[in-house]
């Protein structure tokens, strides 16, 4: 094996650890040869070479070749014997073989000043661009949850994204908290004559990725981890093809803006293609599940007009069939259930095509609350009423129900069809019949949905 590729997890501005590093590479037989995405190392006879990482901020890895004030500080550096192993933007890698060799920065004020400015140019800008799009997720998520709580609340996904989001946000303000408190011990450093403070190890990284996996392992979102894992997927693709684009750019002398254009446009059409492909992909993949619990049949209205209705036959815990002696091949059984380790939710409902208007229909919803301190907002979004002005919630007998509370829809000062919230211990339901349900009706819907 003649060349090594190794994944780099050092800090950009940790040059005393990235030369220490290379120096240890180097002495098992390995040399730097490429930074762009991976390090790639070539073999070579085990040696004691000395490294020294420079910043040089004019430089970009879209120009076609070296401006002539990076071409100047390239020939001083083979002049003192230093050759360049590799570089990727503003940061250059040279090594030598002479243990005497004059140092390239022998300023440390100057070296700590071009760190800094690559580093506010890039590394920086790009993480507080980040920082603040996934502090927006974050408030946007927790927003949703709050708006739409049944649905959000008991939602894996949901909660996947939210806690990855979370994740990412911390991530990036530890590094951005970490430079600066490198940045300020080394201005401190550079004044009293000394060198640039050493960069402290952190476990940050290896906390998030560790986060990462266990939210995978324990959220059980598995579509939402199949569509993250296609996300992963892209950007690795589009990232492959961008740096192939760019490599033929610089290759053919184009310009830095014409360079980057085209790089830019070509990740932003392989990560579109990919995530449509996936996506297209998944619901393929969701219309096969449900198509065995699916069947398209063929109804008529009264003028003898055709329409088509799809039937799904989805296990109920209450039926229109269970309390009313009733028979109908049109009925369509749908259960929408999700689960999270706070709440469970399901919503119920037993319809029939609009042909069938005055027949008996049924819609319910149940919600198992595990966390206390969501029960007032459940029962708050299930009582919230946003189409009548007129209409409002009053309690009623409990005693039928056998619940801790039970409201019923009233309009006008008359109840409203049959709709009611009935609230227990950890359960709230909300049910509405189209019909005048009987009391015994009532009774044997209720032993169905309590708990």
């Amino acid at each position: 094996m003649k060349k090594r590729i190794q994944l780099a997890f050092f800090d950009f501005y940790d040059s005393t650890g990235i030369e220490r590093h290379l120096t240890k590479m180097a002495s098992k037989g390995w040399r730097l040869c490429n930074i762009s995405g991976w390090w790639t190392y070539q073999k070579i006879e085990p040696q004691k070479l000395k490294f020294a990482v420079t910043y040089f901020s004019e430089a970009s890895d879209f120009d076609p070749y070296p401006s002539d004030n990076q071409e100047i500080f390239l020939d001083y550096c083979e002049s003192a014997d230093w050759q360049l192993a590799a570089s990727n933007a503003a940061m250059q890698i040279f090594y030598t073989a002479q243990a005497d060799a004059i140092p390239i920065e022998t300023d440390e004020a100057l070296k700590l000043d071009k760190i800094h400015h690559v580093m506010k140019r890039g590394v920086l800008l790009n993480e507080g661009i980040l920082l603040v799009f996934s502090l927006l997720l974050c408030i946007s998520n927790v927003r949703q949850m709050f708006d739409q709580p049944l649905v959000r609340f008991s939602d894996p996904s949901h909660w996947l994204l939210l806690g990855v989001d979370l994740l990412a946000f911390l991530y990036l303000l530890i590094d951005i908290i970490r430079y600066d408190t490198w940045y300020k011990c080394s201005v401190k450093a550079v004044k009293k004559g000394g060198s640039c403070c050493e960069v402290r190890h952190s476990m940050h990284r290896a906390l998030f990725l560790l986060g990462c996996l266990l939210l995978a392992l324990f959220s059980q979102a598995w579509l939402a981890l199949l569509m993250m894992l296609a996300v992963i997927v892209s950007l690795l693709a589009s990232y492959l093809f961008s740096r192939f684009v760019q490599y033929h750019q610089k290759k053919h002398s184009a310009a830095r803006l014409e360079n980057l254009s085209c790089t830019v446009l070509a990740f932003i059409a392989v990560f579109i293609a990919s995530i449509h492909l996936f996506s297209f992909a998944v619901d393929q993949y969701q219309l096969a599940i449900k198509a065995d619990n699916q069947e398209v049949r063929e109804v008529f209205d009264a003028a003898g007009n055709r329409h088509e209705w799809l039937i799904t036959h989805d296990n109920l815990p209450l039926t229109v069939e269970e309390l009313l002696p009733i028979q109908n091949d049109d009925y369509t059984y749908i259960n929408d259930q999700q689960e999270s380790f706070v709440l469970a939710y399901s919503h119920c409902a037993q319809k029939l095509p609009k042909i069938y208007s005055h027949e008996p229909q049924l819609t319910y919803e149940i919600v198992d609350i595990k966390a206390d301190w969501l029960y007032e907002t459940c029962l708050n979004n299930l009582r919230h009423i946003s189409l009548n002005n007129n209409a409002y919630w009053q309690e009623a007998d409990t005693s039928l129900w056998q619940a801790d509370t039970v409201y019923q829809l009233y309009h006008n000062d008359q109840p409203f069809l049959n709709e009611y919230i009935i609230c227990y211990k950890e359960r709230i339901v909300k049910i509405e019949f189209n019909w005048q349900a009987t009391m015994q009706e009532l009774q044997i819907a209720a032993e169905h949905l309590r708990p």
